[in-house]
């Protein structure tokens, strides 16, 4: 058997046995695992911040005109209360109508970029509860018992 052959059979057995072994969850990581783990939860937070940007890109309308402009219309929540107080109080100046609202564009990509950035913002909105959940899943197996159990939370 040449060493060429050797070398292959060991590296086989080697992979072979890497495989069988499952990892011990309550053995000690290195410096060098705890970073593998930390890339991959920043991998999966950035994939969730990606996902939820592009889809709150593709929904320009429900963003723009039922988030961010939905004050301007008369039957806003807001606006139907002061209505409501306006009329209670007597005073009618409270209630508004529909408002005229017209936005300037100053620059040649404004609208794009201002679509990009209120994309990114409502994306990282969107996927707040899993940056929050990836967070705790990498700060969990470094707690002790107590510290995990307090007020109930596990």
């Amino acid at each position: 058997m040449c060493t060429f052959d050797f070398k292959i059979k060991k590296l086989k057995e080697e992979l072979s046995t890497k495989k069988k072994k499952k990892r011990n969850p309550q053995a000690e990581m290195s410096f060098w695992d705890h970073l593998e783990e930390l890339r991959w939860h920043l991998i999966r937070i950035l994939i969730a911040i990606a996902v939820s940007t592009t889809f709150a890109f593709l929904n320009r309308e429900i963003i723009f005109d039922g988030i961010i402009l939905a004050p301007k219309d008369s039957n806003f929540i807001t606006n139907r209360l002061l209505c409501r107080l306006g009329d209670f109080l007597s005073i009618p100046t409270l209630c508004m109508d529909q408002l005229h609202l017209k936005i300037i564009n100053i620059n040649l990509s404004g609208q794009f970029l201002t679509h990009m950035y209120i994309s990114f913002f409502a994306g990282l909105i969107i996927a707040t509860p899993y940056v929050i959940w990836e967070i705790w899943r990498f700060i969990k197996p470094a707690l002790h018992p107590k510290e995990k159990n307090i007020h109930g939370v596990l």
